[in-house]
Order: structure tokens, then C-alpha cells, then sequence
């Protein structure tokens, strides 16, 4: 389960998810990192009194940082069935 956990409960990521996330690769570990920081946003305004400043600017960082990493695997990866498709178009000839 994704979800946030009860106040007071802390809840591992389920290992399966993180597997068959893995699966894809830099795509997948920018995923599961994405996941991760959110359950920190979760965590963090779960809190009793005011969130903390600090947690939440180093989390926004954290989470850009995800989404850099999943538009370069994105990249990384239509890169290379480009040049799959090309070399199979020289092959044919």
C-alpha cells in the first residue's frame, strides 16, 4: 500500500513495489525516490505543531532531483531504441 500510514505508524514501501519499479530501470528508481519523498511530505505534515521549514525545502529539492532523474532515463532510454531502430534499418540494407 501506498498510502500513508496511520500518525504515529511507520510503513516500509512495499518490497514488491520497489522490485517492479526497479525493473525499468533509471525510470523506476527515479519513481520509487519520487514515492519516498512524498511519504516524507506525508510524514512531515502528519506532525503535531507547524511543519518543519528545513524537511519541506530539502524534500522540494529531493523530489526535483527525482524528476531530473526520471526525464534523463526517459531520455536515456527513446535515445537508445532510436539508434535500435536505425541499426536495424542498416542491417535490413
Amino acid at each position: 500500500m501506498l498510502c500513508s500510514p496511520r500518525p504515529g505508524e511507520i510503513e516500509a514501501m512495499p518490497e514488491e513495489f520497489v522490485l517492479k519499479a526497479l525493473n525499468y530501470g533509471v525510470i523506476g528508481l527515479g519513481a520509487v525516490m519520487l514515492v519516498a519523498a512524498w511519504r516524507i511530505l506525508v510524514r512531515e505534515q502528519d506532525r503535531d505543531g507547524q511543519p518543519r521549514k528545513g524537511i519541506l525545502q530539502f524534500t522540494a529539492l529531493f523530489m526535483a532531483f527525482c524528476v531530473f532523474v526520471i526525464l534523463v532515463g526517459t531520455f536515456i532510454q527513446l535515445h537508445k531504441e532510436a539508434a535500435c531502430v536505425q541499426q536495424e534499418k542498416q542491417l535490413r540494407k
